[in-house]
């Protein structure tokens, strides 16, 4: 755990140092910094670290001899293995690759849209999207392929046939992530979504209070009607079944429930400060995914799997919504209270998370290889 606390404390000494909230300049300075301090922790950590990194040492150890098409892997997935296999036989080649891809598209979007990087990388690693991507490579691997497809719509558009260039693209950017994991389909939710809406400010100033109450009841709904919301995601994803009645069909009502009341406070907080006010487009995008983790969220104390679907949202949460309604409180000292308040307890939460439940992320001890 020691190493985990020690890039904490070098992030926030990096970030006092550089000011990365001042300019362009400063917050790449401090995302590089920060991508090379994270990286390579998560690239040279021992086969021991992570949930599922035995399991994706041995196939990159076996890959020669598995076929595109096992019925284990996705295809993409496979054959992103074989490449790599193709330049080093070493699994090591495989973390610390994935390890880049991962965090890089994390620093890089951090980099275009978050107003406080310093709360965004901090967030990443204190409530764990850090360690799931040491855990679940292949679903973290196609959580960065949506992040540029979705990196695309959020940017501006020039004129309508630039926008549908981008439409195309990021559409086939989120299909490609669905050849590493099947279950990232589900991001074409807010996608559909966003592009409905298009790129026009929202112009009712109960906007967030709806979203807020619309949230809350889709979440009641799914978690009450759950055996009809179960045959649906049979339907839609069939080779996920062994997933729905295997390991995964247990539930951590605990840690679950923990994560929901975390997430909800998030929106109640951000809903408070921007009430009243219009919603810019990377603000409607950030409400949205930050609904559908919550709902997800509350899915994932009937099971455990729709926790991992959740976190394909959840991110957002750090590098959008936190960021975006802390920058629209006005009083200096009120947003001082709320940044060291939401960092505390980051704080607390990845301490007793690796203290008294390492089962939950399974990165401690740490290793290196």
């Amino acid at each position: 755990m020691t190493i985990y606390l020690v890039q904490v404390f070098l992030i926030t000494l990096m970030s006092a140092v550089v000011h990365p909230a001042g300019n362009e300049k400063r917050k790449k300075r401090f995302l590089f910094f920060t991508f090379v301090i994270l990286t390579l922790v998560s690239g040279i950590r021992g086969y021991t670290v992570g949930a599922d990194t035995k399991v994706y040492v041995r196939w990159y150890e076996n890959i020669d001899y598995i076929a595109v098409h096992n019925g284990r892997f996705e295809a993409g997935f496979t054959i992103f293995m074989k490449a790599l296999h193709k330049i080093s036989s070493n699994p090591s080649f495989l973390l610390f690759v994935s390890s880049i891809i991962c965090i890089g598209t994390f620093c890089i979007f951090t980099s275009k849209y978050s107003k406080k990087p310093t709360i965004s990388v901090l967030l990443y690693v204190l409530l764990g999207a850090y360690f799931s991507q040491m855990n679940t490579m292949r679903q973290s691997l196609a959580l960065s392929f949506t992040m540029w497809g979705f990196m695309l719509i959020l940017d501006d558009r020039e004129n309508e046939l630039h926008s549908l260039r981008r439409i195309i693209l990021s559409a086939l950017l989120i299909l490609l992530a669905t050849t590493f994991h099947a279950i990232v389909v589900v991001t074409f939710v807010p996608w559909i979504l966003m592009i409905r809406k298009g790129n026009n400010e929202d112009k009712s100033p109960l906007s967030i209070q709806w979203a807020v109450i619309r949230t809350i009841l889709l979440a009641a709904i799914v978690f009450m009607a759950y055996s009809l919301f179960m045959r649906i995601a049979l339907v839609i994803l069939p080779g996920y079944s062994n997933y729905f009645y295997g390991t995964w069909s247990d539930s951590n009502y605990f840690a679950s429930l923990l994560k929901t009341l975390i997430s909800v406070v998030f929106l109640i907080v951000g809903a408070i400060v921007l009430r009243g006010r219009k919603l810019t487009y990377l603000q409607r995008f950030s409400i949205i995914m930050l609904g559908l983790n919550v709902v997800f969220l509350v899915l994932s104390m009937r099971m455990e799997i729709w926790g991992r679907i959740a976190s394909l949202f959840e991110i957002y949460t750090y590098l959008i919504w936190v960021p975006e309604f802390l920058g629209e409180v006005r009083l200096k000292s009120n947003r001082w209270i709320i940044e060291c308040a939401i960092v505390g307890f980051s704080f607390l939460y990845m301490l007793i998370v690796l203290a008294f439940r390492p089962e939950w992320t399974l990165v401690v001890p740490y290793v290196i290889r």
